[in-house]
């Protein structure tokens, strides 16, 4: 039994797909390929797919994963073959490897956050607290998601603000980036904003693989 790693990218069209509805396009795409995948067990069987923290609505990555595995073993080049030919072409795999780490010491990602606005203003912001609303399945409450913002650089670029975000992204202590475009807008006039994840990292922010 092989164990599979897949990155990928999730832009442009797919940033408007759901998670239920990529999970959707990769177990089609797992039928079409005819690899051996592995399936559980019981009543109800289907392939043992895992995702990495998933991205919300509109919003693009350069470095989405999932897992599953395979039996028996193929070479990872044969799968990416396999699977490239079988996804939406809009979907592109980068790598297909074996997993290093779980994909639950994910700890922190990369985030490009650009937006209109005055760069200044921007830095300036963000420094100190930062107070928002959040809910949850459980609770709603206004909370200070500073310290989930390993650090922010605010840099000029062309016609707006990029801010290179690291944020925290286990699956135990999320932030997602809009919250931070979300806190912006009560501020400043933060439009044409956009969300692109770039990296992850695990606890000792070395780049997941």
């Amino acid at each position: 039994m092989l164990s599979v790693r897949v990155f990928f990218k999730k832009q442009g069209a797919l940033s408007y797909i759901s998670h239920l509805d990529l999970n959707r396009a990769v177990l089609r795409a797992f039928a079409r390929s005819e690899l051996p995948v592995v399936y559980s067990e019981g009543f109800n069987p289907h392939p043992r797919l895992t995702f990495s923290q998933p991205m919300s609505l509109f919003q693009e990555s350069l470095t989405e994963i999932f897992d599953f595995k395979v039996d028996p073993d193929i070479p990872y080049d044969e799968i990416q073959n396999k699977l490239s030919a079988a996804l939406p072409k809009a979907l592109e795999i980068t790598k297909v490897a074996a997993p290093v780490k779980k994909l639950t010491e994910i700890t922190y990602a990369l985030y490009y956050i650009t937006i209109m606005g005055d760069t200044a203003k921007v830095a300036d912001i963000l420094k100190g607290e930062i107070v928002v609303f959040r809910s949850t399945k459980s609770k709603s409450e206004y909370v200070d998601i500073s310290n989930q913002i390993k650090s922010a650089d605010v840099i000029n670029i062309d016609g707006g603000v990029r801010i290179e975000a690291v944020l925290s992204t286990s699956p135990t202590d999320y932030l997602n980036p809009q919250y931070i475009i979300d806190y912006l807008s009560k501020n400043i006039e933060a439009f044409d904003s956009k969300i692109l994840r770039v990296k992850m990292y695990d606890s000792d922010m070395k780049e997941f693989e």
